[in-house]
């Protein structure tokens, strides 16, 4: 029987997969060409990790081998991407042809001299190939081969009088595969590599994931829930790599009786296991790619309520963040087009990351003699008892020394509390190359280091956070981080499961606590003015009715002082539900 698989190119033979018969119909279209008898095209195929590049390509060679007209080929180039020389490159490039094309070909220690490698001293046919992880290599290297291949492709379509197969250069087809479709885009001088045609790989759809697990009941005899289905597709927006995981994970590791259907609690479990325990190359990679500036500040800034960030492609971190998976297009409008995170998931593990990093250790949350007796009991929780203690712990907090004004102070001052402080003799390297008061490349003492970075120096560094806040941008979603980790921290260990929610895919958050069978909303908001604050306090009625709930609890961060901030709050009684307004004051 099949398997779901997540980890490299799928096995026809072996494995659950979308046959994506349309996409590859069109990569094989575009290297064929219109006129396959004069030429095809010169293309790049390109999607973030983990989408399934390689084996739509591959299904495109075969597709290509079975016209017995052309001489085919698919080679990585990902093993050349710790060399800086082009002779080093081309070895790489020989090497994988000869194996590719089952022929010798001569050594070359020039890009500019790849030219002669797709004559008719070395093919009898006209050549398509399929150049895979080609965006590893160096960017100058990128461009010098972009370069001659525009050249050959020139050359070709100088040649008008002749077929394919007579022209000069034999190279009728090619495909650049990777993460980037602009190549060349680092360039000052612009991309020279402007024949290309791109294909995106998207991710599947909800017939394309459904279809597979169709495919799964009807070879195991198994039912899965469509709930199931529904909702992984909604967790992971049919992201090729986590959807065929999710797949192995339901159908294997948390399937533990094939006899019954894979309902809801199988998912739950399985989702809770790979936000907690479970590693995935595809988020750990992502992961790797955000933790550092300003690609940091960026995603932490999508974590704010207030203002959205328009998706312009050629905002280098933009591009940067889509390429790689983080984040993609929301349309609003005709012309509008504004920045969300790729999938709940993603996003989901993202806020779990940045949040343990910046609140790795939180101090003490209550009063060691608190019994919370009036915030939680055997039955239910009073929400608004716990944040009381919420606004008392962040007053505590606020007695730290900062040399800033406004939120950005308090906030300073309430981090440099938090942090754990470092060995009094120890000496540190500043690790945020001479953007904090030493400079690059100097050590400092720890009196120093403690106000400054405490355990943020291990990844999100202090001093861009508070370049963030200095912005008016990253002040807001630190304190949603602060507060999940609170809940969470705090009622954990009382059997109550804190877990955020972000039903848009941008800046808004919801926090989910379930205790005792029962469910607790709370949606975050930042105060920006009355009409949005009326607005939001609406907003909140209808998301609680989603969620079929008697009560919500709206708690706006408010750049006030909290007896400022008293009169905003209220219990107001809408059609089928309360909201409860808590404020929290941040002066």
């Amino acid at each position: 029987m099949r398997r779901f698989v997540s980890y490299g190119p799928i096995n026809n033979k072996l494995h659950y997969y979308a046959p994506r018969k349309e996409l590859i119909g069109r990569a094989y279209n575009h290297l064929m060409g219109e006129n396959p008898s004069e030429g095809g095209h010169y293309i790049t195929v390109w999607a973030p990790r983990q989408t399934g590049k390689t084996w739509v390509m591959q299904e495109v060679v075969e597709k290509i081998k079975q016209t017995g007209k052309f001489e085919v080929g698919i080679i990585s180039m990902e093993r050349a991407k710790e060399e800086k020389e082009e002779k080093e490159v081309l070895e790489v490039l020989i090497e994988k042809l000869q194996i590719a094309f089952n022929r010798s070909f001569p050594g070359i220690e020039k890009i500019k001299e790849a030219a002669g490698l797709f004559t008719k001293q070395y093919f009898q046919k006209p050549v398509i190939l399929i150049l895979d992880e080609f965006d590893a290599l160096e960017e100058v290297l990128i461009n010098r081969f972009a370069s001659i291949f525009r050249d050959i492709f020139v050359s070709r379509t100088n040649e008008r009088e002749k077929t394919s197969r007579e022209k000069t250069y034999l190279l009728h087809g090619l495909a650049l595969v990777g993460v980037r479709s602009v190549l060349g885009i680092e360039n000052p001088k612009g991309s020279p590599f402007n024949v290309q045609r791109s294909v995106h790989i998207p991710n599947l759809t909800f017939a394309e994931v459904d279809g597979m697990f169709k495919w799964y009941e009807k070879e195991s005899g198994q039912k899965v829930e469509e709930a199931v289905v529904r909702e992984l597709y909604e967790e992971n927006r049919g992201q090729p790599g986590l959807t065929c995981w999710f797949g192995e994970l339901l159908t294997e590791t948390y399937n533990h009786d094939t006899n019954k259907p894979i309902t809801m609690y199988n998912f739950e479990e399985a989702y809770g296991a790979a936000t907690h325990i479970l590693p995935n190359n595809n988020i750990l990679n992502i992961i790797s790619k955000v933790n550092k500036p300003p690609y940091d500040e960026t995603v932490i800034e999508l974590f704010e309520t207030s203002d959205k960030i328009e998706f312009k492609f050629n905002n280098k971190v933009i591009n940067y963040l889509y390429m790689n998976g983080v984040i993609d297009e929301e349309k609003v409008g005709i012309n509008e087009y504004y920045v969300k995170f790729s999938c709940p998931f993603i996003q989901k593990c993202l806020f779990d990351y940045f949040s343990n990093q910046i609140f790795s250790h939180l101090g003490q949350l209550i009063h060691p003699l608190d019994a919370m007796k009036d915030a939680i009991d055997e039955k239910s929780l009073h929400i608004p008892n716990i944040i009381k203690r919420y606004q008392a712990y962040l007053k505590k907090k606020r007695v730290a020394p900062a040399t800033q004004k406004g939120p950005a102070g308090h906030l300073e001052g309430f981090l440099n509390k938090t942090v754990p402080l470092l060995n009094p003799s120890s000496k540190i390297q500043c690790p945020f190359n001479g953007n904090c008061s030493a400079g690059e490349g100097e050590t400092f003492n720890s009196d120093t280091a403690n106000n400054k970075i405490g355990e943020q120096r291990k990844s999100l560094s202090f001093c861009n956070l508070l370049k963030g806040i200095n912005k008016n941008v990253s002040y807001e979603a630190i304190y949603h981080f602060n507060l999940y980790r609170y809940l969470y921290d705090l009622l954990k260990k009382r059997g109550v499961e804190v877990i955020p929610h972000f039903p848009t895919g941008n800046g808004k958050v919801d926090l989910i606590l379930k205790y005792r069978e029962k469910i607790y909303a709370l949606e975050l908001k930042s105060f920006k003015d009355m009409y949005t604050f009326e607005k939001g306090i609406d907003q909140a009625a209808e998301y609680g009715r989603q969620m079929g709930l008697k009560e919500i609890v709206f708690l706006v961060f408010v750049e006030l002082k909290e007896e400022e901030v008293k009169e905003l709050e209220q219990e107001i009684e809408k059609p089928g539900i309360k909201v409860i307004v808590i404020p929290v004051g941040i002066l």
